[in-house]
């Protein structure tokens, strides 16, 4: 018969050598540094990871953090003081610190690889103490390490945002912008939870401003028909900037914003200079962007009224046409077919204006005693 191979625990758990801390932590620590300044390290990735694995397998876990954070706060601190005081130029400025923050998450993603374990450890919430319990894991850490210090320097926090308003500004102009740079620091700042608390305000200040300037100039103009579809246009141009290198957190409040600009503060002036216009020369595009917009703001009861007024007045200058009288029956036939056609192409079938339609008719009708008869 063959022998049965048995494996038993050890007895006892293995010790490691007196010096094991101090001698492992120089070689993490050599590793960490060597990471840090770009440079290539002594040991192996599989024997670093071995030492931290090690470590917290012996009660060295929270050590470990503490002077893993320590490290890292010393690196972070000294590259976020050397953004104090570089170019005054915003543009170039938001490039620096683009470039700060891609080395960040380059060298924080190697420290976080050779620290898995530990990694690990705190994501399971191991550990228990007060140290550990701090953050749940690596990255985690490390970036609020990276908001300590931007906040402890007002001024990078600041350029960074003014540089991210100049490039949104000529972007919204048509100029050339760095978006690519806007879109790393709005990640950086989310991630570090100064988007909302200072970004956040700015962008919707700067929003408010711009349009506010943008459509006061063109509403002075003639060209009120064209002002709608540039309107349109800016609103999809907004929604894709968001999209593209804003925080999706911030679409809402920047259309809202963007819409009323343009369009919520000026709709009885729009409607009132174009309405009847556009009515009249069956400009259905035209209307329907009118329409479109006017959803946005909540402001369609003002084109109703608009197209009831339209109908009425119209209908009532044929009924009211002396002269032509016994033409009145079929005008106002055609009058209905081409205000169907309204409804239909420039209101795109919307129920509520085939309900304005009947009510606008029916007002014309009854305005003549004998009219309904001849109808």
């Amino acid at each position: 018969k063959g022998k049965k191979l048995t494996i038993k625990a050890f007895k006892e758990k293995p010790k490691l050598p007196e010096n094991y801390d101090l001698e492992s932590w120089a070689s993490l620590s050599a590793a960490v540094t060597a990471i840090l300044t770009k440079q290539a390290s002594e040991a192996s990735f599989e024997q670093l990871c071995q030492l931290v694995e090690n470590r917290c397998s012996h009660g060295m876990q929270e050590s470990t953090l503490l002077k893993l954070s320590d490290q890292v706060d010393g690196h972070i601190q000294q590259v976020v003081r050397g953004l104090v005081g570089r170019t005054p130029d915003p543009v170039q400025y938001l490039e620096v610190a683009v470039e700060m923050w891609n080395d960040f998450c380059s060298q924080m993603t190697r420290v976080r690889d050779v620290f898995v374990y530990l990694d690990r450890a705190l994501a399971k919430g191991a550990g228990g103490s007060s140290a550990s319990s701090m953050h749940k894991t690596i990255w985690e850490m490390v970036l609020s390490l990276l908001r300590k210090h931007i906040l402890n320097h007002p001024e990078v926090l600041r350029k960074i945002e003014r540089g991210c308003m100049d490039a949104l500004g000529q972007d919204r102009r048509g100029d050339s912008a760095n978006t690519g740079a806007v879109r790393n620091m709005v990640r950086m700042l989310t991630s570090i939870k100064l988007y909302a608390e200072g970004f956040e305000p700015l962008l919707f200040e700067s929003t408010d401003r711009f349009y506010e300037e943008e459509s006061s100039g063109m509403m002075a103009g003639t060209d009120l028909p064209g002002y709608l579809q540039h309107c349109t246009k800016r609103l999809a141009q907004e929604e894709k900037r968001v999209d593209d290198y804003l925080d999706s957190c911030s679409k809402f409040k920047v259309i809202d914003i963007a819409q009323h600009r343009l369009v919520g503060q000026h709709t009885k002036s729009i409607i009132d200079r174009v309405g009847s216009m556009l009515l009249s020369a069956s400009r259905f595009s035209d209307l329907n962007c009118l329409l479109s917009l006017y959803k946005r703001v909540q402001a369609v009861p003002l084109v109703k009224q608009c197209f009831l007024s339209y109908i009425k007045s119209s209908g009532l200058e044929i009924v009211q046409d002396s002269d032509r009288a016994k033409e009145m029956v079929p005008r106002l036939l055609l009058l209905s077919s081409q205000l169907e056609d309204l409804v239909s192409k420039g209101f795109l079938g919307d129920k509520d204006f085939a309900d304005v339609l009947k009510e606008g008719l029916e007002t014309v009708i009854n305005s003549k005693q004998n009219t309904p008869a001849e109808l």
